[in-house]
């Protein structure tokens, strides 16, 4: 693995909120600021966004920002290969974000959300997903992470069998392997960002709950190998990393 970051040595600003509410509130408005600059400044603004429970009661909050939705593109951080509901980043943004004025946005699922049309025989959703990525006017990205109790970020694993790929892949987007993996729960296919896919956006946004997640991500800040803690990987980028933290 060549890829390296020192977390001693890299820029991150922590915030911390009393309770879930005031967290919720207080990363909606730090995502929709991030938002809205990008589209004064450049017409549009990509967000990529990731699963789990812990973002929700945050996407719960972003369709009351005053913002025009329709200038935005939201994709997915991370997606899970498969046609289960309850496996589907994609609902959970539908469900949550996509609402109320936000229901203006586009979405660019990595994955057929559950009950749409399926993709065309032979489409390369991968390749699909890094071409929208990398194009010549893609507006500017703001990115959501979440990290798990394991210390994974997006869908790069602990010691998994393709993260040092991953890490080091000039793609964008890539394809990993999460078998065998418990914090994968079960659906070990999976469609992932990589460093080389956010190192360049104009706001990355790490959003954590309660004491254990904590403690692991003042682990994560000591140096070691990124393959221990793939958290680590997200001091890689050429902006700040904002960690809003609540019990």
């Amino acid at each position: 693995m060549s890829f390296r970051v020192d977390p001693a040595a890299s820029d991150y600003r922590w915030t911390e909120f009393r309770d879930v509410e005031a967290w919720a509130e207080g990363a909606s408005d730090a995502i929709v600021a991030a938002l809205a600059h990008a589209v004064q400044e450049r017409g549009g603004a990509r967000l990529l966004l990731s699963g789990g429970g812990t973002p929700a009661p945050v996407y719960r909050a972003l369709p009351d920002a005053v913002l025009d939705w329709s200038k935005v593109r939201v994709g997915l951080v991370d997606e899970r290969a498969s046609d289960a509901a309850e496996a589907s980043n994609a609902l959970l943004v539908r469900e949550t974000l996509l609402r109320d004025g936000a229901r203006a946005a586009v979405l660019e699922p990595l994955h057929p959300v559950p009950g749409d049309p399926p993709p065309q025989p032979g489409a390369d959703l991968v390749a699909e997903a890094d071409a929208r990525h990398r194009a010549a006017d893609a507006p500017p990205l703001v990115a959501v992470f979440g990290m798990g109790d394991d210390g994974h970020t997006a869908s790069l694993f602990p010691h998994g069998p393709d993260l040092a790929d991953a890490l080091d892949a000039e793609a964008h987007f890539v394809r990993t392997d999460a078998s065998a993996i418990a914090g994968a729960r079960g659906w070990p296919r999976r469609i992932t960002l990589t460093p080389a896919g956010w190192r360049h956006a104009a706001a990355r946004i790490l959003l954590l709950r309660g004491d254990g997640k904590r403690r692991l991500f003042g682990r994560a800040l000591e140096s070691g190998d990124v393959a221990e803690l793939p958290v680590r990987a997200l001091f890689a980028g050429d902006t700040p990393l904002h960690v809003y933290w609540c019990p």
